[in-house]
């Protein structure tokens, strides 16, 4: 069995307080849905500030939503000498 990673911020917030955890979460969703953006633009926007902080964790959670929702890069078939 493997051991758990670090805790995500949201998790984080959310053993301090499960109330105000699930507040954000809440609202993040209905910003997502008010538009005018879609999903995947948010999430790349999000993805960008995250690399600027340097929150790893965090970045590794956008990243694989992005990917269960069926985004993909395209792939670099040259390379740089």
């Amino acid at each position: 069995m493997s051991e758990p990673g670090p805790l995500t911020p949201l998790d984080y917030l959310k053993q301090i307080s499960s109330e105000t955890g699930n507040a954000f979460q809440a609202l993040r969703k209905a910003v997502m849905a008010a538009g005018p953006l879609d999903a995947h633009t948010c999430e790349l926007i999000a993805l960008g500030g995250l690399v600027t902080s340097g929150s790893e964790q965090s970045f590794k959670t956008h990243a694989r939503r992005l990917l269960r929702r069926g985004c993909r890069w395209p792939r670099c078939d040259t390379r740089c000498s």
